[in-house]
């Protein structure tokens, strides 16, 4: 099992995706507001230039994603590999 601790400023879509990809079943388990600490505050304005948050904004929203093996994705993986080197 894996468990990630992640801004939602940061991709948190992207993340369970390429987690999925990787023959990982995961999704968001637990979301908690969280106040800027000192380093997302110094980066706040950043943050809005790149439309990543709302001008004025002084919390994120931090999520917990869990991801675990999937052995039916893992299979499908594997014996994707199989035909590859078959058909090489």
């Amino acid at each position: 099992m894996l468990l990630i601790v992640q801004s939602s400023l940061s991709g948190v879509a992207a993340t369970v995706t390429g987690l999925r990809r990787a023959g990982l079943r995961a999704d968001v388990t637990d979301r908690r507001p969280q106040p800027y600490g000192p380093v997302m505050a110094a980066r706040a304005r950043w943050f809005e230039r790149r439309g990543l948050a709302e001008p004025g904004t002084t919390s994120e929203v931090l999520v917990v994603i869990r991801a675990v093996r999937d052995p039916a994705a893992r299979m499908s993986v594997a014996m994707a590999g199989t035909r590859d080197r078959e058909a090489a």
